[in-house]
């Protein structure tokens, strides 16, 4: 019987190799206790701002032009419901499941760091439909803003349909950027993936060619992970083993490869 692995998510520390195992290998997803306190205390905290009446934007007051004039009391559900509605305005196609799952996961990381101010309950809609093989239906174009506001809008219009929002709870839902985020987490991890593989297919036409393998010895720090992972796959070919044979591309391969150094160093979403 396999391992079942489980992405924890604390809120700090979610890496690009569990969100994709999370989105695309359905591994289950589980919010960690210090962070359910921590979004408790956080909560706890807009509550009261709330109950004083602070002029907190987008929790007592309105948002945008708007940002002036206040809200609360009785009109607050009806506040955040019209939040939602008004910025659903995405166009084209569906956004890719990967992409949408991938958002959701990010989305659950941002309320698990406690600054949204959002209650745990928010956290545990994300991750139950995660859980759940759930992929709501996003729009994949077209946003207010650089937040997101639009397609996390109809995320939100799914996943919190007959939920009665608190203050604060709708824009703290779709002003999280974990849209793009997600997006871009996934093109990053697809890139690296590529450029190993170029690092692969180098190392066999290094081989196959019988080039010179002083290239392997050329460039500076930002090509000698590449080098570095060439030469690993060729162990029968030492540094002295010099032929005639120069394999340009190769060259332009390991430039290419110091890129992906880059890449993997990038790792916390």
């Amino acid at each position: 019987m396999g391992v079942t692995l489980t992405v924890l998510v604390t809120g700090d520390d979610l890496t690009l190799d569990e969100l994709v195992r999370a989105t695309r290998e359905g591994e289950r997803v589980e919010l960690a206790g210090s962070a359910r306190e921590r979004m408790a205390r956080s909560r706890d905290i807009t509550e009261r701002a709330f109950a004083r009446g602070d002029a907190v934007y987008g929790l007592t007051t309105g948002y945008g032009v708007k940002k002036k004039i206040a809200v609360g009391g009785q009109a607050i559900a009806e506040f955040s419901r019209r939040q939602l509605h008004d910025h659903r305005v995405p166009q084209g196609p569906l956004a890719p499941p990967d992409v949408v799952r991938a958002t959701m996961v990010r989305l659950a990381n941002v309320f698990a760091g406690g600054t949204a101010g959002v209650r745990p309950l928010l956290a545990d809609i994300v991750i139950a439909a995660l859980n759940d093989g759930r992929t709501p239906a996003m729009r994949r174009d077209g946003s207010l803003g650089a937040s997101d506001l639009a397609p996390l809008s109809d995320l939100a219009a799914d996943l919190l349909a007959g939920v009665d929002l608190q203050a604060g709870e709708a824009l703290a839902f779709i002003n999280t950027s974990s849209y793009g985020t997600a997006w871009a987490a996934l093109a990053l991890h697809d890139a690296a993936r590529l450029l190993d593989a170029a690092d692969v297919a180098g190392a066999l036409a290094l081989e196959g060619f019988a080039a010179n393998p002083s290239v392997l010895s050329e460039g500076g720090e930002g090509t000698a992970r590449a080098r570095a992972l060439i030469r690993e796959r060729l162990p029968f070919m030492g540094p002295g083993d010099e032929t005639p044979n120069d394999v340009t591309p190769l060259r332009e391969l390991i430039d290419a490869g110091g890129f992906a150094g880059i890449l993997s160093g990038t790792d916390e979403i």
